[in-house]
């Protein structure tokens, strides 16, 4: 993905978003990882008497869960990065850490194992609930249920595990054990490399953060953008625009069409003013840029912005080369 250069973009402010994170969604959280545990416990005993005579089957069950959990992983990332807003009904909290991490990506650094896992333990439970219904022997026939009901719970099990290793992605090499780095090192784990590519605005690509292997496949597929063109066509809905803003919004989707007519652009161009002023100006912009911390890819050099629009005048705004006064 080029750097912006027509739009800067225009982020919530971090600390407003910080505070979004409630006492309630906290007290959800602590019971989501009780539960999670309690699950994957009773399907690790539904699985240990089958283990002698099916040893194979379930490591390459386990395997195939972390692959999923992977995609799962870059799915979610791209729903939540992509679409909705912090001011939506409920799923607002769900949308808020997201749009928090854009703005400060060492902020989860600080996050203790309640509030960096409890999310992924919450999304996990209605697969588990139905993974404990499903029987693991039908009339005799054993491997395929068996199968199906390992690959989900490793790929519960990995799904919790991404927040986790997306965490130490953005800690310092020094504030890891060394295990945890040669994992990182050796592709096993998400690395802090290979996440970095995320953070390049406007952070549409590379959303896969268990391992980020099926990173490179599904960009190659077109598979995230194809996806928001027919949500775009069919919706009217514009891709990141409660994350970046509409400008950057269309100027990210022209460039991913390598040149062609941006659906966003057009979609604009058909937008009332006091829409566009709204995408423009999501809740608790912030009025300073907030540096994003950590190591930052080397882009090269990139043309200089386009003025700002009349009604960013006075804003500290955030382009693809850092901090500019609008």
């Amino acid at each position: 993905m080029k750097d912006l250069t027509l739009a800067a973009i225009r982020q919530q402010d971090a600390h407003a978003l910080a505070a979004g994170y409630s006492r309630p969604m906290r007290a959800l959280e602590v019971l989501s990882i009780v539960v999670f545990w309690s699950m994957l416990g009773l399907l690790v005993r539904r699985v240990v008497p089958y283990l002698h005579s099916y040893a194979g089957l379930v490591t390459l069950a386990v395997f195939a869960g972390y692959l999923l959990a992977d995609f799962s992983s870059g799915f979610v990332h791209w729903i939540a990065d992509t679409w909705g807003s912090t001011s939506m009904p409920l799923l607002g909290g769900f949308v808020r850490p997201f749009r928090e991490h854009h703005v400060n990506q060492k902020a989860m650094t600080h996050h203790d194992y309640i509030e960096t896992n409890g999310l992924n333990c919450m999304i996990t439970l209605p697969t588990a609930t139905c993974t404990l219904l499903l029987p693991l022997e039908i009339h005799g026939l054993v491997a395929p249920l068996l199968f199906l009901d390992v690959c989900i719970g490793s790929a519960m099990l990995w799904i919790m595990m991404t927040n986790q290793f997306h965490k130490w992605a953005h800690l310092e090499e020094q504030e890891l054990p060394k295990f945890l780095r040669l994992l990182q090192r050796t592709g096993l784990i998400l690395s802090p490399e290979h996440h970095q590519l995320h953070h390049q605005a406007p952070f549409a690509t590379h959303y896969c953060i268990t391992s980020g292997w099926l990173n490179g496949p599904l960009a190659k597929l077109n598979f995230f953008h194809t996806l928001e063109r027919l949500i775009t066509w069919l919706t009217g809905a514009v891709p990141r625009c409660d994350d970046i803003g509409i400008e950057a919004a269309a100027q990210s989707d022209a460039q991913a069409s390598a040149g062609g007519t941006s659906s966003v652009r057009s979609l604009r161009s058909k937008l009332p003013q006091t829409t566009i002023e709204a995408f423009n100006s999501p809740p608790h912009t912030s009025s300073r840029a907030i540096p994003r911390p950590g190591p930052t890819p080397n882009t090269g050099p990139s043309t200089p912005a386009s003025a700002p629009p009349a009604d960013m005048a006075g804003l500290k705004t955030w382009s693809a080369s850092g901090p500019a006064s609008a």
